[in-house]
């Protein structure tokens, strides 16, 4: 069985609430896999005569989004492991 969630991943608060999210809906259940599938490129982002606003947006997704959701999911990780190693009460 798997289960999509999909967060803003420029707000970080959307990605950090993700835990929670799953906890709630889906109780006893961690995180297995983490696909980072966000991806977005503009028009208008090219090195030569890009848009400043545009880099930041695709950074922002890209980059930022990629390593918030990763840090979340390894701390589940992270912890779903320790208590099933039984190192953690």
């Amino acid at each position: 069985m798997y289960a999509t969630v999909a967060p803003f991943l420029k707000q970080e608060a959307e990605v950090v609430a993700l835990p929670r999210i799953i906890v709630k809906r889906w109780p006893g259940a961690g995180v297995d896999v983490l696909v980072n599938n966000a991806g977005m490129g503009r028009n208008n982002a090219s090195l030569w005569d890009g848009s400043t606003a545009s880099w930041v947006e695709m950074i922002s997704t890209n980059v930022l989004g990629v390593c918030m959701c990763t840090r979340e999911a390894i701390q589940v990780c992270v912890v779903s492991l320790c208590l099933h190693l039984g190192m953690v009460r």
